[in-house]
């Protein structure tokens, strides 16, 4: 199960595995349980004999999504991460785990359950820069580093199992494929992204065009494409069999921030030191579909989990909600004291969460706009955001060497 639907393990007879997604975005709060599972049984032979748990397992995603639209957050534990400012944070499928990447070299795990530090992963000689889980249960973490290098580290001790060189300067971003958790995409400042195989633990190509930084990488679950931004104010896609450029989508005029592809693949986002967010249709990809401009260099974006919305930070101290079904500018959040550094949708896409410059962390309404939260949790500007698939957890880490967990402001149980 994830966020998105649900997931078959399957096994022929010489048994080899693979797995299958299938897709619930249309899940809402209101959603029949079983009238989605009927669906799902008539579409997918891979859920033949398992009504009782597919039904299981709807049940447990509308649950999520009912909670995730009726809850606000409580600061559920501040910790001082690191001994200098922090670069970014990663939760794992469950959120038992978070990570933190920061400028004091380090990597650090901590349980969210009570912030308790699981392990210190030192080793980069420069600063930390991205962070993510990966591995099939999450059991391992990569971390990217201005020292030119990529590790990998095991979540149960923090041991380096995997130390890889291959970028000639600073890494910048790093992802794991969606297709395979065996392969790591990473960005770097010398203008390529490269593709390591944790098996072996080399860089097995190098993807180059770009003519600046590459600070974002990604691709498609279905494993059609890949994605690559950059500081020359392109995204340029990949064949992800060929590995060779097919598409160039040039429409800045300024230094991209980040990228973001939709759930479905089929919509990407970019937005620039232009103070512009474009919306691309990747099956139709000559010009922009929609234009969102800022009054100021655009810094974050998010997408909402059907693909349907995108939400927009700015320096401009607003953040901005596109709807891609009437391509029209619906709300603006502008209650920030500075830059709003990072926004993100929650499960339900009916709350946006957004994160800034003044240290605050503030919910609103995705429908209407209002306003319904505001905490400050950090005495400086938040670096990082990640919410759970599950959107009962956020951790925001910042300039200030802290993390902050924030969970569902639940009743205490008896």
């Amino acid at each position: 199960m994830y966020d998105g639907g649900l997931t078959f393990e399957l096994a022929d007879s010489q048994g080899t595995s693979w797995r299958r997604d299938v897709d619930l975005l249309d899940l809402g709060p209101k959603s029949d349980v079983k009238a989605v599972v009927n669906s799902v049984l008539s579409k997918e032979a891979c859920a033949a004999g398992q009504r009782n748990r597919v039904e299981r397992l709807v049940g447990r995603l509308v649950h999520a999504l009912q909670v995730s639209t009726g809850h606000t957050y409580v600061s559920h534990r501040k910790i001082r991460a690191h001994s200098l400012p922090l670069t970014n944070v990663a939760l794992n499928k469950d959120a038992t785990l978070c990570a933190t990447g920061g400028y004091d070299r380090q990597c650090r795990l901590w349980r969210t359950s009570d912030g308790r530090n699981v392990a210190k992963l030192e080793g980069h000689e420069d600063v930390v820069f991205d962070v993510t889980f990966i591995g099939k249960q999450d059991e391992l973490v990569a971390t990217c580093s201005f020292d030119g290098t990529l590790r990998a580290w095991t979540t149960e001790n923090g041991s380096c199992e995997l130390v890889m060189v291959g970028h000639e300067g600073p890494v910048a971003t790093i992802s794991p494929l969606p297709t395979s958790k065996q392969f790591l995409f990473t960005g770097g400042m010398d203008t390529t992204a490269k593709i390591w195989d944790l098996h072996m633990g080399e860089c097995i190509t190098s993807l180059s065009g770009h003519h600046g930084a590459v600070i974002k990488v990604g691709g498609d679950r279905a494993g059609q494409f890949l994605y690559t931004a950059s500081f020359d104010g392109t995204v340029r896609l990949w064949d992800v069999r060929t590995y060779e450029s097919i598409n160039v989508l040039d429409g800045h005029e300024g230094e991209l921030n980040g990228a973001a592809l939709s759930w479905r693949g089929n919509y990407l986002a970019s937005w620039a030191t232009d103070a512009s967010a474009l919306i691309w249709d990747i099956r139709q990809t000559d010009q922009p579909i929609f234009t969102l401009r800022h009054d100021a260099e655009v810094v974050s974006g998010s997408w909402d989990r059907c693909g349907q919305r995108l939400v927009t930070g700015s320096v401009d101290r607003r953040a901005h909600v596109v709807n891609l079904e009437s391509l029209a500018h619906t709300h603006s959040f502008e209650e920030h004291f500075g830059e709003v550094s990072k926004v993100a949708f929650n499960a339900a896409g009916t709350r946006v969460i957004t994160a800034g410059e003044d240290g605050y962390l503030r919910i609103w309404d995705a429908e209407d706009g209002h306003l319904i939260q505001s905490e400050q949790g950090h005495e400086l500007e938040v670096f990082s955001m990640v919410v759970s698939y599950s959107g009962d957890v956020i951790v925001t880490g910042s300039r200030d060497n802290n993390c902050v967990i924030w969970k569902y402001d639940l009743p205490e149980e008896d």
